[in-house]
């Protein structure tokens, strides 16, 4: 993924063309994402799933995942964010570079 164009050929784009760049970056993102939600364990997709896809509160989550308690399973969505976000940043430098 080119990262970086002069001001000359941004300034060169036509609406179309930076509408599809647009897309194309966008595209990419979602794929990056998708694949950084691969990278998690099964039990932070299934969390991540539950909460997000199933809109479960987090005292629904806690019973059907057993944990102790709904703080607990907030706590845990916090951290399978915090370790996507982390897979999701690595591979985008990564690209970047």
């Amino acid at each position: 993924m080119q990262s970086k164009f002069s001001k000359q050929e941004l300034y060169d784009l036509e609406n179309e063309d930076v509408a599809l760049f647009h897309s194309v970056i966008e595209e990419k993102k979602y794929q990056l994402a998708e694949h950084a939600f691969s990278e998690l364990g099964k039990r932070c997709q299934q969390l991540l799933h539950l909460f997000y896809h199933k809109a479960m509160s987090f005292k629904t989550i806690a019973e059907v995942m057993q944990f102790s308690s709904d703080k607990v399973a907030k706590n845990q969505k916090y951290k399978c964010l915090v370790k996507a976000k982390d897979i999701y940043n690595q591979v985008l430098k990564t690209i970047q570079s």
